[in-house]
Parts: C-alpha cells; sequence; structure tokens
C-alpha cells in the first residue's frame, strides 16, 4: 500500500479556488494524504483545511508566494503542489522512490537534458527544497516560479543547498503535461489535457468557471482545437460562446493567432464557430 503520510497535498489560488478545491478533492480520493491545504482569500466549502492569504491575481504575485512564503504552511516533509488543471490520476503509479528527490515535476521537452524537469502545476517538493528557496543566494526575477526553482537557480540550490532534482525518466513516470503521455503517471497538468481525464459535461462545468483571460488563452484553444480534430463540434461551439462571452470579435481572433502562424486561419475558425452556433 502506498503511504503518503509524509506529504500534503497544496493549492494556493485567489482566482479559481472552487477549481482547485475540486482538484484537491480529486487527489484526496486516491491517496491518503497527511494533510490537504487551500491557501485562498475566498471561502470555499471543500473536504480541505483552507487557510486565508492575501489576495493573489497575477502570476508574478504567484510565484513570488510560492518561492517565499508557501514554507511555513506546510507542516509535512514534502507538499504536492496542485492547480486546477491536474490532479492525481492513478495512484497505483506513486513510486516510494519519489520520496529521494527534492523536486519531482513533468518533464520540460523543449529544454536540453539537465534542465528539463520540470513544471510546477503538479509537483512534488521537499520541506528542504522550501527552504532553501528562502536562502539569500536564491535569485529571484519576474519568471514563473518553476523556470526559477529548476532553470535559473538549479545549479545554486544543488551546489549550495545538495538538492536533488528527479532525472527525466523519474519525472516522466510521475506526472506528464506536454506531448502525448508515454505511460501511466501518477498525475499530471494542463488544461489543454482535461478531455484525456474528465468528460466533455465536467469539461464544460470547469471552463464556464473560468476568468476571462483563461478563455482566450493558448491553452483554451489548443483544448478546444482538440474537440474540433475530434469532430466534437458541439463543444467546438459551446466553448467559442465562452471566449466571445470574454471578449470581442477581435480578442477571439487574437486568441486563434498566438495558437495559428497562418493568418488565414483565425478567420476561418471564428466564421465556422459562428455557423456552429447558429445551427447551420
Amino acid at each position: 500500500m502506498n503511504d503518503f503520510s509524509r506529504i500534503t497535498v497544496c493549492a494556493v489560488d485567489c482566482v479559481t479556488p472552487k477549481l482547485a478545491a475540486r482538484a484537491l478533492e480529486r487527489s484526496m480520493e486516491q491517496c491518503d494524504f497527511a494533510d490537504a491545504l487551500l491557501l485562498t482569500d475566498q471561502a470555499v466549502d471543500t473536504r480541505a483545511r483552507v487557510e486565508k492569504i492575501g489576495p493573489i491575481g497575477s502570476q508574478t504575485e504567484y510565484s513570488r508566494f510560492m518561492l517565499r512564503e508557501l514554507g511555513p504552511y506546510i507542516r509535512t516533509d514534502y507538499v504536492l503542489v496542485v492547480q486546477w488543471d491536474g490532479f492525481v490520476l492513478d495512484a497505483s503509479q506513486w513510486r516510494s522512490g519519489f520520496l529521494d528527490y527534492d523536486y519531482i515535476g513533468a518533464r520540460w521537452p523543449w529544454h536540453p537534458t539537465g534542465s528539463d524537469v520540470g513544471n510546477g502545476g503538479f509537483s512534488l517538493r521537499s520541506r528542504r527544497l522550501l527552504e532553501a528557496l528562502a536562502s539569500p543566494g536564491f535569485v529571484h526575477a519576474d519568471a514563473p516560479e518553476d523556470d526559477l526553482i529548476c532553470r535559473r537557480n538549479r545549479t545554486y540550490l544543488e551546489q549550495a543547498h545538495g538538492i536533488r532534482f528527479a532525472p527525466a525518466e523519474v519525472a516522466e513516470r510521475f506526472a506528464y503535461e506536454s506531448g502525448e503521455p508515454q505511460r501511466p503517471t501518477f498525475g499530471f497538468h494542463g488544461l489543454f489535457n482535461l478531455w484525456r481525464h474528465l468528460d466533455e459535461g465536467q469539461v464544460l462545468a470547469i471552463a464556464d468557471s473560468l476568468p476571462a483571460r483563461t478563455c482566450l488563452s493558448r491553452a483554451f484553444v489548443e483544448l478546444q482545437m482538440t474537440y474540433l480534430q475530434q469532430r466534437k463540434y458541439w463543444m467546438v461551439g459551446a466553448m467559442y460562446r465562452l471566449m466571445s462571452r470574454a471578449g470581442d470579435r477581435q480578442a477571439v481572433l487574437a486568441a486563434y493567432g498566438q495558437a495559428m502562424p497562418d493568418a488565414e486561419v483565425p478567420e476561418a475558425l471564428v466564421s465556422l464557430c459562428e455557423r456552429l452556433i447558429q445551427g447551420t
């Protein structure tokens, strides 16, 4: 039987805390964690323990909190960080050897070996790492916190604090984010991967609760395009309605333009989606 008694599962979310609570609860369904913690500025009805923090409204503020302020809230040797778009998939894929490392996150295949682990949206972190992040030698910058930990400060963390990052083969068993998963994993991260693990009704329920900026994000478009490839046109239309609610036609065109290098494609997609929602 897998032992999660040294691990807190934790989400930090002041934008979509109800969705983060659901991700925590999905993870708790399979794993008997020592603690389950939601850090937010809002009241949320959840089985997880909720602690109030100041508002976090941007990626920069989130990164600052994760690097400088998370540590005191964690009472266990390890924390499993989850976000609203990632959770435990299969507890049978847990390996006790994961605890040999101070940081594990899904591999970034576009980075070279040695700086390709990894994504923070579903990541295991040791208390030793949390303490090292607070040290004076850790260089802060305006960048995502996982990039600062795993790339920009990796050498410092390894040499000054003995931090152990999981190798790629371990990270690929732990979780996936980009590309096709090559094997069953313990967890995952990414809005664009929700179609693999939730039915269409569950995906739309999540999408309906997302802020406007997320409905106009590249990840949202990638998920919509997956449904288009699967010829699930009702999902394509439903997601377009949410995009149109989030911004005007030009905003939607700009969102498609982020993901589509061909200048003619965004206009064609908008035209298709308008026909879909009109039922023609």
